[in-house]
């Protein structure tokens, strides 16, 4: 298949997730969840998930314009009144799923290498996902959507150094003469970096636009995957080095890419799922296990919030259902692991499963308590 025909055939499942989206959303039906099946039935009937190679790293991009976005909107001196609310519920989101994790995996009987992408999936939050269900509700800027955003953001560290080292204990030792452990390349993304966060710095004079928003969070991503670590991470330090002045402007620039190559990105998520992973109980078995956990850890997150900071207007139920979608980080996660050779399909389908499952109930839930706060705002005036 050349590569106009795979752009033709991601471009009509596009239309037709969003299509049927228009029909089914009255019925909370999420996105994610139709462009996961549409892909999945894409990659087993019609195409297969190498056919699309042409095309995965416009999908990765949206990836990126995603954690770009998410940290253009990590606002820390907004965060600073409610500090330490959003270090208790992150910390007790870590720390929950790290325990229910070591308590469960054993049952699952993971393969080696399997359980350390598996808690980084866990762990990573729905920031992105959530944050559209609370843009639509204009409930971002409020106390709520600060401390869901705050710890939603520190939520995803811990899951990025572990797919970090997962990763980096999966390649093979690099040996180069005269270097050691260390490769050349490495400290070219080190600059290159450093470079660009100190180029942002000095954005005005340097006549940085909101059209070199995606160059940077490219070279940026590229830079910490050299570095051993997950993209992920450079293209969300990119995004919140490039608040400012003219952050509305950038997020407006970026936010259409987003609405286009997100939605690609789960269909080629989809198409990467074979049919024999439909078909094992254990698949089922896993990821329903890692949902009930889910929904367990977010549950004890709201201990978290105090009356101070009930009394600041932090409603607990936003935290809960924001906090269960494990979001798009999630499958990145998974599928990354799942290109390196680290997942059985499996295993990767019991990860899609749970973070199918997630999206579904948190993001309605979070839309059904944001509808409510809506009307009682609404009804105070």
């Amino acid at each position: 298949m050349d590569p106009i025909s795979t752009l033709a055939l991601l471009s009509a499942a596009f239309l037709v997730a969003a299509i049927l989206h228009r029909f089914l959303a009255r019925w909370g039906v999420p996105g994610i969840l139709l462009e996961l099946a549409i892909g999945f039935a894409v990659g087993n009937w019609i195409a297969s998930p190498h056919q699309v190679g042409s095309i995965l790293g416009t999908a990765e991009l949206g990836v990126l314009v995603l954690f770009g976005l998410v940290g253009l909107e990590t606002d820390i001196q907004g965060l600073l009144p409610l500090r330490w609310t959003v270090l208790k519920v992150a910390m007790l989101s870590i720390t929950v799923s790290s325990l229910g994790f070591g308590l469960i995996h054993g049952f699952f009987r993971l393969a080696e290498g399997e359980p350390l992408i598996v808690a980084a999936t866990i762990m990573t939050s729905g920031t992105g996902m959530a944050m559209r269900v609370l843009r639509e509700h204009k409930l971002v800027g409020t106390p709520s959507g600060r401390v869901l955003l705050g710890a939603s953001v520190l939520d995803d560290f811990p899951a990025i150094l572990l797919l970090s080292i997962a990763l980096a204990s999966s390649r093979t030792t690099r040996m180069d003469l005269d270097f050691g452990w260390i490769h050349p390349m490495d400290f070219l993304a080190a600059a290159v970096l450093l470079g660009m966060l100190f180029l942002i710095h000095f954005r005005k004079k340097a006549h940085i636009r909101p059209v070199h928003a995606i160059p940077l969070l490219v070279l940026g991503a590229w830079s910490s995957h050299q570095l051993g670590l997950t993209s992920l991470l450079g293209a969300l330090l990119v995004g919140m080095a490039l608040r400012g002045d003219n952050t509305e402007d950038t997020e407006r620039f970026l936010s259409p890419y987003a609405l286009f190559l997100i939605p690609v990105y789960f269909i080629t998520v989809g198409m990467r799922v074979p049919l024999e992973a439909l078909l094992d109980p254990r698949s089922w078995w896993l990821g329903g296990g890692l949902f009930g956990l889910a929904l367990c850890g977010r549950l004890i997150c709201s201990l978290g919030i105090g009356r101070d900071a009930r009394e600041k207007g932090v409603d607990s139920w936003v935290i809960i259902w924001g906090m269960i979608p494990r979001g798009l980080p999630g499958l990145v996660f998974a599928t990354v692991a799942r290109e390196a050779g680290l997942l059985l399909s499996t295993t990767f389908f019991g990860l899609v499963l749970m973070v199918t499952l997630t999206n579904l109930v948190g993001l309605a839930g979070l839309a059904w308590r944001a509808q409510q706060l809506g009307q009682k705002i609404f009804s105070a005036r």
